[in-house]
């Protein structure tokens, strides 16, 4: 029991962190005219979504001007009064897609 329980064990941890070392290892530098460059093709499907980590680490987006997010972003794909949204593309996992919003 006790190594058919360590195995059942090792492979639920694979299956919960599997995504989080995916994640991990498609991740790209952000290069800010790619960023603005992108669309939704076949070959760049996933390339804003693996940014956004480095992204996030590189840059305080919290308190930015307005005309700092669009030299760095571009225009957001769509926006209202109090909130911008940027398409992330696909997800690595799945068929998720994902948004990254910056409220004002």
């Amino acid at each position: 029991m006790g190594i058919g329980a360590g195995l059942y064990l090792l492979f639920i941890i694979f299956l919960v962190a599997c995504p989080s070392i995916d994640n991990y290892f498609s991740r790209t530098d952000f290069d800010s005219e790619k960023w603005k460059k992108w669309e939704m093709t076949v070959d760049e499907a996933s390339l804003r979504w693996d940014m956004v980590a480095d992204l996030q680490e590189e840059f305080d987006l919290v308190g930015m001007s307005e005309e700092e997010i669009i030299k760095l972003l571009g225009e957001p794909d769509s926006k209202s009064n109090s909130e911008w949204t940027y398409n992330l593309g696909m997800a690595r996992r799945g068929i998720d897609e994902g948004d990254a919003c910056s409220n004002f």
